[in-house]
């Protein structure tokens, strides 16, 4: 009997129709990786006078894990749709450009996955998973993702869907990247920052989970949104430019970050692959840092609410995917 080995062992989802209802896992991804890692709340009761607990309850049980890999256009849909839901999608030359709006205040529920993992030696699924955390970092040697997934009870020892369709690939590389800075929404990605060494930005704690008293539910019902913490960051060299948003930290004034990443053209054009954060943003905290002997300013902000661009952010991408 061949062992299980995790080499061998590969991620497929599969965009749910119904929010936690398993659907086959007929996609493969390939630069971002999930893992899973089973959550059980086990409640142990010891009875007075014994020394070893008599009964272990298991009470609550979900899918926790991360997902974490390479930036590529492409799989960027799938994984910025499970924190932010299904964008608008409209045809763009040779490509298709994705669209999601931050909302300040309307709800915006995340398009859920089914997502299978191992291989033909043993495999399990987690139905309804959604990203409750999810950032990408830039910087010249790398672009890559990160985040938390959350998802229903683990099913153990399934079939993995067969012959999944491959999406392909195309890298977001560092030097597609540009970071500008801007302090109206309507000027937003005219002064480009020339010194920046590395940018972020990321969504987290966006959903709770609903437990009801319902013996026919093995796992929470829905998730819904809670606050969310936002953060965008940059690391610039500590000359004139990186030192620019210390005033507007002092007036607590709103500025208007858009990192961007125009990638090669798809197909015969004009269209390019691309995506853009556009943040509307204000500072929360700032240090000096060190980057190979380099002063460095190191600036943290969060996302706000913005009258101007009518949202809290917003994220366009431009690739070769017509729909989830």
């Amino acid at each position: 009997m061949p062992e299980r080995t995790t080499i061998t062992e590969g991620v497929q989802i599969g965009v749910e129709a119904t929010p936690g209802t398993a659907t086959p896992a007929n996609k493969r991804l390939r630069t971002i990786g999930f893992t899973f890692d089973p959550e059980f709340n086990v409640r142990v009761f010891r009875p007075s006078g014994n020394k070893f607990p008599a009964i272990a309850a298991p009470g609550k049980e979900w899918m926790g894990g991360a997902v974490e890999g390479a930036a590529d256009y492409n799989e960027l849909l799938y994984a910025i749709a499970m924190i932010l839901g299904a964008p608008t999608s409209v045809a763009a030359g040779t490509g298709t450009k994705h669209t999601w709006a931050v909302a300040p205040s309307a709800i915006q529920d995340p398009k859920t996955m089914t997502i299978e993992m191992g291989s033909t030696v043993r495999a399990e699924k987690s139905a309804g998973c959604a990203l409750n955390d999810f950032g990408i970092t830039y910087n010249r040697d790398e672009v890559n993702v990160e985040g938390a997934l959350i998802g229903k009870a683990l099913t153990d020892g399934i079939t993995l869907t067969p012959t999944p369709a491959v999406i392909a690939l195309q890298p977001l590389l560092p030097q597609h990247v540009s970071v500008y800075f801007d302090t109206t929404f309507a000027t937003i990605g005219t002064t480009k920052l020339l010194r920046v060494l590395e940018a972020a930005h990321s969504l987290s704690s966006r959903f709770g989970t609903l437990w009801p008293l319902d013996a026919a539910q093995p796992s929470y019902v829905t998730l819904y949104e809670v606050e969310p913490s936002s953060e965008a960051r940059l690391v610039q060299v500590a000359d004139a430019a990186g030192m620019s948003h210390l005033a507007r930290a002092r007036a607590g004034d709103t500025g208007y970050l858009r990192i961007e990443s125009v990638g090669p053209v798809i197909g015969a054009g004009p269209q390019t692959y691309k995506l853009a954060a556009d943040l509307p943003v204000k500072v929360t905290d700032f240090g000096y840092g060190d980057s190979d002997g380099l002063k460095t300013a190191e600036w943290t902000f969060q996302w706000f609410d913005d009258a101007t661009a009518a949202n809290a952010g917003k994220l366009e991408l431009t690739n070769t995917v017509p729909t989830l």
